[in-house]
């Protein structure tokens, strides 16, 4: 379903529809144009503070921004939330997404949500980050589990190209360098880099 600033008389049904699966606290969702949002039965999207999508989407540059909200599942924002153009968002059947509050994603964000990930408040992801919980294919033989939570804490910066893998913890106040693979745990106030992610440096902070 597509939303814009203006909804015409033939957008009633729909927007009828995408309000019943949303659940507000305080704040409204700010869909810009091209922003599709996508539930399946009993989907829910929650949020406390602004929704905002599809955000610098600049002179209708044909940019768009996708929210999408399986069976049982849910999307959900403990405070403010922006997520700019090119955005790519599933949850899929029975999982869980929660952002904390103040958090934002730059343009081509893609996330994949299959069991759990949970994001700190005032966390910022950078271009073209990808974050999946679940290795989607079994690898034969490994007995290793496909899907394993996220948690990644508050006053994080992931930075451009980074990819966030399942099992992923990372500590408050740390830093995801460029390009980095995170598979495992990176503490608090810590700067990791690499192939996988290494703690290259420690005892930092950013703003």
């Amino acid at each position: 379903m597509r939303l814009a600033h203006e909804l015409s008389l033939s957008s009633a049904i729909r927007y009828n529809f995408f309000c019943g699966h949303v659940r507000k606290s305080g704040g409204k969702i700010i869909p810009y144009s091209r922003s599709v949002f996508l539930f399946g039965p009993n989907g829910r999207l929650i949020i406390r503070g602004n929704f905002r999508t599809n955000v610098n989407c600049i002179k209708r540059n044909g940019r768009s921004t996708i929210v999408r909200v399986d069976r049982d599942a849910v999307l959900e924002t403990g405070g403010e939330f922006t997520l700019y153009y090119g955005g790519d968002i599933i949850v899929f059947e029975n999982a869980k997404l929660f952002f904390g509050k103040d958090c934002g994603c730059n343009s081509d964000v893609k996330i994949r949500c299959t069991r759990l990930i949970e994001i700190g408040d005032r966390t910022f992801i950078s271009h073209n980050v990808t974050i999946l919980d679940s290795d989607s294919h079994e690898l034969c033989g490994t007995g290793s589990d496909m899907t394993k939570p996220i948690r990644i804490g508050s006053h994080v910066l992931i930075g451009t190209h980074a990819t966030i893998l399942k099992g992923a913890v990372i500590g408050d106040h740390s830093v995801i360098a460029a390009n980095a693979v995170v598979t495992g745990e990176i503490p608090a106030h810590c700067l990791a880099a690499g192939i996988p992610a290494r703690v290259i440096r420690e005892n930092i902070n950013w703003k």
